[in-house]
C-alpha cells in the first residue's frame, strides 16, 4: 500500500509486479487461496491419518471457532467504515443513504481518527468477555458427546479449553485489523496473513506426521491465530507513524462515535447471527444426533463449501473500502459499475468451485482411500444452489451497509427463525438434508429479494441489466451443469 508507491516506477514487468504486490483484490486472492490450500492439502492428510470419530471433532471445533468469529458483535466492520469515512477526509459521521453529497477535506480528519480510535478500545473489551463466556457453557456442552467418542478424551478437553481462551482474545484484538482495513492497507495484511497461512501449514503437516494429535493441530492454528493479533498490532502503529497519526488515548470513549457506531454494530451481528450463524449452528446442532460418520460427512461438505464462499468473496469484500468512499463521496455512477462487477466475479467463481466439486469430490476420497464419504451429488448440488443464494444477498446487504445503516436486523431474523423452524421439522424425516432444504427455502422468501432491491435502490442502479449480469447468468449456469453432471453419474 502506501508504504511502497514511491518503488512504482521501472519496467513494465517491475511496475506489474508492484501492481499485483500493492493490489487489494489480488492480495486477497493469494491470502484466500493459500488459506484455502492449507485445507486441499490438509483435508487428505486428515482423512488418510484420523479416524472418523477424530474428523468429527476435528471439524466441530472448526465449525465452532468460525462462529466464535460471530460474537465480535459486527464492531470490526462497523468502525472499519467508520474509519474509512475519517481517513477519506470526511468532516462528520453519518449514515450515506442519500445522494447528496457531502463536504470532504483534502486529507484524513486526524481528530475524528483519533476520537474513532479510543471509543474502539472500549467496545472491543465486550466481544471478548462474551466469547469467554458463550464458549465456556454452551460450547462446552455442544462438544461433549463428540469428545465422547474419541479414545484420550483429557487431550481433547485441554485442547477446547485453548480454543475458548484464544478465541476470547483474538475478539478482542480484532480492532488492530479494522483500524487497518479502514485506512485500506488490505494488500499489506493479506501478504502477511499468506506468509503466516504457509507456515501455519508446514507446522500442522509436521504435527499430523510426528504427533498425530488433534490437540497439535490446536496449538498450531491457535498460535497462528494469537501471533496474527500482535502482528496487526505491529503493523497498525507503523501505519500511524507513516500517516501521521498519534493517538493520545488507546482507550477514550467519544460518546458521539460510541452512538453512531453502537447502532449498526449491534444490527450488523445480528444479521450475521441469523444467516452465517444459523448455517454454521447447523453442524452443532446435527453433532447432538448423528452417527460420527455422518457427521463428518456433513461437516466435512460444509467445510468444503465454506472454503469455496471465503474464495468468492475476494473480488468484492476487498472493495468495501473504496465502496464506503465512493459512497460517501456520492459517486453511485462508479460505485454501481464496480459493484455490479465485484458481485458478477464473485459467483463466477462460486459457481465454477461449486462445479468442480460435484465432478471430483468422490474420485478424490477414492484415491485417498479415505474412510470418509461424500454426501450425494445430489445433496450437494442442493447446497450449492442454496448457497449461492447466501452470497448473493450477503454481498448486497455489504453494498447497502456502506451507508453505516443497518436495516437487515428484522428481515435477516425472521429468515433466521424460518430457518431454524424447517431445520427442527425436517431433519427427522431428511436428515442432514434438511439443512441446505431450510436454507434456501428460508432465503427466497426474503433475503434474496428485499437486500437486493434496497441495495440496487441506494446507489440507483438499473435492476434488470444490474441482475442479469451479476445473478442471472451465473445461476443458471451453475444450475444447468449441476444438473448435467448429476443426470450423468
Amino acid at each position: 500500500m502506501r508504504f511502497i508507491r514511491t518503488k512504482m516506477n521501472g519496467t513494465s514487468i517491475q511496475r506489474l509486479a508492484w501492481y499485483i504486490w500493492d493490489s487489494p483484490t489480488l492480495t486477497t486472492w493469494g491470502n484466500f487461496f493459500v488459506s484455502s490450500i492449507k485445507n486441499i492439502i490438509l483435508l487428505p492428510i486428515l482423512l488418510q491419518q484420523f479416524t472418523t470419530e477424530q474428523l468429527a471433532i476435528w471439524m466441530l471445533f472448526a465449525t465452532i471457532i468460525i462462529i466464535s468469529n460471530i460474537i465480535e458483535l459486527g464492531f470490526f466492520g462497523t468502525f472499519s467504515r467508520l474509519i474509512s469515512y475519517a481517513f477519506g477526509g470526511a468532516k462528520t459521521l453519518e449514515n450515506y443513504t442519500s445522494a447528496t453529497k457531502r463536504e470532504f477535506g483534502k486529507g484524513p480528519n486526524l481528530p475524528l481518527l483519533q476520537k474513532i480510535y479510543g471509543t474502539m478500545g472500549y467496545f472491543f473489551i465486550l466481544p471478548g468477555i462474551l466469547t469467554l463466556l458463550i464458549l465456556g457453557t454452551f460450547g462446552t456442552l455442544s462438544v461433549a458427546k463428540v469428545i465422547a467418542y474419541n479414545p484420550n478424551q483429557s487431550h481433547l478437553w485441554i485442547a477446547w479449553t485453548i480454543i475458548v481462551i484464544t478465541a476470547s482474545l483474538t475478539n478482542m484484538g480484532r480492532k488492530y485489523g479494522a483500524v487497518l482495513h479502514g485506512m485500506n492497507y488490505i494488500s499489506m495484511v493479506n501478504r502477511w496473513n499468506t506468509i503466516f497461512a504457509i507456515g501455519n501449514i508446514i507446522a500442522s503437516i509436521l504435527v499430523i506426521y510426528i504427533w498425530r494429535s488433534i490437540l497439535g493441530l490446536v496449538i498450531v492454528n491457535q498460535s497462528i491465530a494469537m501471533a496474527s493479533i500482535i502482528r496487526d498490532l505491529w503493523l497498525m502503529r507503523r501505519a500511524f507513524k507513516f500517516d501521521g497519526i498519534k493517538p493520545e488515548k488507546s482507550f477514550h470513549l467519544d460518546k458521539g462515535v460510541a452512538k453512531i457506531a453502537w447502532s449498526p454494530a449491534w444490527r450488523s451481528t445480528i444479521t450475521v447471527l441469523f444467516s452465517t450463524g444459523v448455517t454454521e449452528v447447523t453442524g452443532i446442532i446435527y453433532a447432538q444426533i448423528a452417527s460420527p460418520a455422518n457427521l463428518a460427512a456433513y461437516l466435512f461438505a460444509l467445510r468444503i463449501i465454506s472454503i469455496l464462499s471465503n474464495v468468492s468473496r475476494a473480488p468484492f469484500y476487498s472493495k468495501l473500502p473504496r465502496f464506503a468512499k465512493l459512497r460517501a463521496q456520492g459517486n453511485y455512477a462508479v460505485l454501481g459499475e464496480l459493484a455490479r462487477k465485484a458481485i458478477t466475479f464473485s459467483l463466477v467463481i462460486f459457481a465454477f468451485g461449486v462445479v468442480a466439486i460435484s465432478i471430483l469430490a468422490n474420485p478424490l476420497l477414492a484415491a485417498l482411500k479415505s474412510n470418509l464419504e461424500f454426501i450425494p451429488i445430489t445433496l450437494w448440488s442442493i447446497m450449492g444452489i442454496a448457497w449461492f443464494l447466501e452470497r448473493h444477498h450477503a454481498m448486497h446487504a455489504q453494498l447497502y451497509a456502506t451507508t453505516n445503516h443497518i436495516p437487515f436486523y428484522i428481515p435477516t431474523g425472521i429468515t433466521g427463525a424460518i430457518n431454524i423452524g424447517l431445520i427442527l421439522i425436517l431433519v427427522r424425516y431428511l436428515d442432514y438434508w434438511a439443512f441446505p432444504v431450510a436454507l434456501g427455502l428460508s432465503n427466497m422468501l426474503i433475503n434474496n429479494w428485499w437486500n437486493v432491491k434496497i441495495s440496487l435502490t441506494s446507489i440507483n442502479a438499473n435492476r434488470l441489466k444490474f441482475l442479469k449480469t451479476s445473478f442471472v447468468y451465473p445461476g443458471a449456469t451453475m444450475a444447468i451443469i449441476l444438473w448435467i453432471v448429476h443426470y450423468f453419474q
